[in-house]
């Protein structure tokens, strides 16, 4: 059964995040700092099995989401939908997140979710990146 805990001020399940970026080959993961305001960590059956980690301002800005390979399917959704959660209790206006791939599977997931592209920030204008938001 899939669990999301808030990992921030837990030193274990902080780890299983650190365990979780070092057994991984993506390299957006490789400028991971502890000090975003949320990590969220999703557990299967207690073990790690992917993570959101965001900044709470105006609006909640997605810095990286994971999920491990061989996570139940609906890892992503779940973490976004906690993260909007979290958002929307803070007075977030909305949730913005960074894609490297319009084709990864955090996209489509994003985009099933409502959240829509976007190419007005700084961010959007590199190669190969696109940004994608919901307002609420």
């Amino acid at each position: 059964m899939l669990e999301i805990v808030d990992a921030r001020n837990d030193a274990e399940h902080m780890s299983m995040v650190q365990d979780l970026i070092s057994g991984s080959l993506d390299e957006d993961l490789s400028g991971f700092r502890p000090t975003y305001d949320g990590v969220l960590l999703a557990l299967d059956d207690g073990r790690p099995a992917g993570f959101v980690c965001f900044d709470m301002d105006d609006v909640c800005k997605i810095r990286a989401l994971y999920t491990a390979d061989g996570s139940p399917e609906d890892t992503s959704e779940r973490l976004l939908s906690a993260t909007i959660s979290m958002a929307q209790y803070n007075g977030a206006s909305g949730v913005h997140i960074e894609s490297s791939d319009s084709g990864d599977r955090h996209d489509s997931v994003c985009r099933r979710m409502g959240f829509y592209e976007t190419d007005t920030c700084p961010c959007c204008q590199r190669s190969g990146s696109i940004c994608l938001n919901m307002n609420f």
